[in-house]
């Protein structure tokens, strides 16, 4: 990847001079899409969603993100990206010669609340897909809430492993990468640090917790030689972060692994400034922390050199497809392209490919389509492993730069960590 120079990162290619149309180009993985009925899916459910019938003449998705409290910022971007695509489908014709629909409802409240939004959007709204989800706390409980409806599901955010392994069902996949991979990515950069004492500061729920067990396991496995001496687990939402500061600064620790994210990265970074952290310790990685979510807030705050990375970014890919995508999403929204917008968008058109292939919204037709699908994303080729539901891709990682143009820290120096070394076999069971 071309190396970017501190201080002067490039333009998301040359914008201006691109002319290429909006639509995606999509294929299934080894040639045509496969007919109806060609692998093995769950038995027939009719149409997805048990408000289907009501939805005749328009195609609709309902959309889970956190719009309130510190993670909104994702769920805005999230949204975005979503939208944008949408709107394109609609311009192009639609799904099937029918209008796709779009309701998004606020994630945030905690899961039982999740789980009532969804439920809403399908059994009163009529959704027939559902796409989104941020928190993986939710994630665990609303991929029952699927196989129940019987309504395919497609994760855009929420990054535990567990819902494309032990708790995988056939109605749910997810077309981002997981946290274990997040987290494998981060250990094989770590690898080759001199920093022997790790410590870890991560949000005490399901992501959090299972992010330091593969990135402390990973890099154990490739350096035997180091110890992990602390590991410290903040509330969702956390107003302080001093307790938890002051314990690994008094551990000793070299280097710092995170999942902080969001709203509560941002406090987390201005508090740990506070207390010299970046300057006592000689490494921090954060697999969200190039997070646009979280460099646009901190904007001159952000500290330089942290190891951050972001499931797409929108600087890594000098291509036509990206530098469109980019140009399209800033003249609409007049702001860059988080992961999650991007992820979002993308989401969409693997829904279009598959209602096409399918020649039906009929969940057991259009789940068929989906297993195995490849896409022609702005970021490069994606796909879905056809069997647990899972979607592995190449990693990008940098250090954090302020940037004057802009208006915002941007990774430099960036590497890639390629997708075989983040992928790991099927641990579900069909």
């Amino acid at each position: 990847m071309e190396r970017i120079r501190p201080g002067r990162p490039r333009r998301a290619g040359r914008l201006a001079a691109l002319a290429l149309g909006l639509s995606l180009v999509l294929s299934a993985c080894g040639g045509s899409a496969k007919p109806a009925g060609s692998s093995t899916t769950p038995a027939s459910s009719g149409s997805a969603g048990q408000g289907a019938t009501a939805a005749a003449s328009t195609i609709k998705i309902g959309v889970l993100h956190m719009l309130s409290g510190p993670y909104a910022l994702y769920g805005k971007y999230g949204s975005q990206g979503i939208q944008m695509a949408v709107d394109e489908v609609n311009a192009q014709g639609g799904i099937l010669g029918r209008k796709v629909e779009v309701k998004v409802e606020d994630e945030n409240g905690g899961t039982s609340h999740a789980v009532s939004a969804m439920r809403d959007l399908i059994q009163n709204w009529g959704a027939q897909f559902i796409v989104g989800v941020d928190s993986s706390g939710d994630a665990l409980a609303l991929v029952d809430v699927a196989k129940q409806l019987k309504t395919p599901m497609i994760v855009t955010h929420a990054a535990t492993p567990k819902i494309t392994g032990q708790l995988w069902n056939p109605y749910v996949f997810r077309v981002t990468t997981n946290s274990r991979s997040d987290a494998w990515a981060a250990a094989y950069i770590a690898a080759k640090m001199p920093i022997t004492k790790w410590a870890g500061i991560n949000p005490d729920y399901e992501y959090g917790h299972s992010s330091w067990q593969d990135f402390s396991s990973k890099l154990k496995e490739l350096r035997p030689d180091v110890q992990f001496v602390d590991e410290e687990y903040a509330p969702a939402g956390a107003q302080d972060f001093s307790s938890y500061i002051a314990k690994v600064l008094q551990s000793g620790a070299q280097g710092v692994f995170s999942v902080e994210w969001a709203g509560d990265l941002v406090t987390f970074i201005r508090q740990a400034k506070g207390f010299g952290f970046f300057d006592k310790i000689q490494a921090f990685m954060d697999p969200v922390g190039a997070a646009i979510a979280v460099a646009r807030p901190l904007g001159k705050e952000y500290p330089n050199g942290l190891w951050v990375s972001a499931r797409y970014y929108f600087l890594a890919h000098d291509t036509p497809a990206n530098n469109q995508f980019v140009q399209n999403y800033y003249s609409r929204y007049h702001e860059y392209p988080d992961y999650v917008s991007h992820e979002g968008y993308k989401a969409v058109y693997m829904l279009k490919k598959a209602i096409e292939a399918a020649g039906s919204t009929q969940a057991d037709a259009v789940i068929q389509q989906l297993e195995g699908m490849c896409i022609d994303a702005p970021e490069g080729r994606d796909c879905i492993r056809a069997q647990d539901h899972q979607m592995f891709k190449d990693l990008v990682w940098g250090r954090s730069q302020y940037s004057d143009q802009y208006g915002m820290a941007v990774m430099t120096d960036m590497q890639v960590i390629p997708a075989a070394q983040v992928t790991y076999p099927p641990e579900n069971k069909r």
